[in-house]
């Protein structure tokens, strides 16, 4: 059998140039300014009303990424389009995603963003610092 050699120096230019190539989501994120919000869930009595609060941020315009703690305090975090989506945005869809228990969303901390996280955590998540 014949070996064929790798013509890696092309290869390794290639790999090289596209780890130092400015990728469109960052350069996205940088334009669109975006924002995390930390908050907390209040009036909420079940597994489902948790559900359909994430489900409804979820689908709400501007809302990049969306994730809830299933378990008390009930911490939430949204990394949002900050142009879109603020605070009375998020407290009027939160309201309104269970009618039948009201959610609140409380307690909100907001900080700026450069890119949207793969793992999203709560701040207000009942774990105590030690």
């Amino acid at each position: 059998m014949k070996q064929e050699k790798l013509k890696t120096p092309g290869l390794l230019a290639l790999i090289l140039a596209l780890a130092w190539f400015p990728f469109s989501s960052a350069a996205a994120a940088d334009a669109q300014g975006l924002l995390r919000y930390d908050f907390r869930l209040e009036h909420i009595s079940c597994a489902r009303c948790i559900l359909n609060v994430r489900q409804a941020l979820r689908k709400t315009a501007g809302v990049q990424k969306c994730e809830i703690a299933l378990r008390k305090p009930y911490g939430a975090v949204l990394i949002v389009e900050g142009a879109k989506v603020n605070e009375a945005v998020i407290k009027k869809v939160v309201d309104s995603a269970d009618p039948g228990t009201h959610p609140q969303a409380v307690d909100f901390l907001s900080e700026p963003v450069k890119t949207v996280p793969a793992v999203l955590l709560p701040k207000h998540n009942g774990l105590k610092k030690n």
